[in-house]
């Protein structure tokens, strides 16, 4: 389902850069309103509780889980592959969000990299990570002393309202929402031929789950200095050692519908034409 008009198209954003565009959607009888922004180094989806969240991850030394899907994109191919990717996310919060009795406000956060912006290039050691899903991830020191967090906003009519946020731990998405969502992804980029900027399928760094996706904890690290840094390619995909979002049965699972199961479909097929090319063989030798 087709849920973006063309202010939310990553080529038509990031040349009306100024425009902060949003769209309401309704789940359970509660609105809930997209917006996207383009920053000097970023075109970003997000809800405000999203948006929210990324702020409150720079809490304690950017220390807390900062967990993140990215997707391995040519610059070329980031405009179409914005649109896959945005859409998908949402169809599948909408599917998901229907069964839910409570409805806070959904976090969501997106991200690519703005190919757009003249004098500007991704920096090399980051090739791989074009786009980022963010993973919302619990932890108890995103909630200011457990008070609602306060923020401003505005209203349908564009009258400035107050909005109190709780961070929760059920509000993280379970595992079948991610497994549904990089299959899909994965498979409808793959059907439109989109090109990866690295062509190993991962970023540096990163840990890989299918030909254009990986797994990184971006929480910052302590470093020789006595400071805290942004993880480093050579320090791995989870350099702090926080709890993954997903079990190492579950990655396998991820990594077998993605690419193994591909694999061991061509391999037989290979074994197959094998057998019966060297039967038709035989036949040509003692007809």
């Amino acid at each position: 389902m087709e849920l973006l008009d063309k202010r939310f198209d990553y080529t038509y954003a990031t040349k009306n850069r100024y425009e902060i565009p949003n769209k309401i959607f309704e789940i359970n009888n509660k609105k809930i309103k997209i917006e996207l922004l383009v920053t000097n180094g970023f075109v970003k989806l997000y809800t405000m509780k999203g948006r929210l969240y990324g702020v409150q991850q720079c809490k304690d030394n950017h220390t807390l889980p900062d967990w993140k899907i990215h997707l391995n994109i040519s610059n070329e191919d980031i405009s179409k592959s914005w649109k896959i990717i945005s859409e998908s996310l949402l169809n599948l919060i909408i599917k998901y969000s229907e069964n839910k009795e409570i409805i806070d406000d959904l976090i969501i956060s997106i991200k690519a990299f703005n190919i757009n912006l003249e004098g500007y290039s991704f920096p090399e050691y980051m090739s791989g990570r074009e786009i980022t899903i963010y993973i919302y991830q619990y932890d108890e020191l995103l909630n200011d002393n457990n008070k609602p967090i306060e923020i401003k906003d505005t209203n349908e009519k564009g009258e400035e309202i107050k909005l109190n946020y709780l961070f929760k731990k059920n509000e993280e998405e379970k595992f079948i929402f991610w497994y549904e969502l990089l299959i899909d992804i994965e498979s409808k980029l793959k059907n439109a031929k989109i090109k990866r900027k690295k062509l190993n399928g991962a970023a540096d760094g990163d840990l890989w789950l299918g030909n254009y996706s990986s797994l990184r904890n971006e929480a910052f690290c302590f470093d020789k200095k006595e400071d805290y840094i942004y993880p480093p390619n050579n320090r791995g995909w989870n350099s702090v050692n926080q709890k993954k979002p997903f079990n190492w049965f579950q990655i396998y699972m991820i990594r077998y519908s993605l690419v193994y199961k591909e694999s061991i479909i061509q391999n037989k097929m290979y074994i197959i034409s094998f057998i019966l090319l060297f039967i038709v063989f035989l036949l040509y030798i003692f007809k």
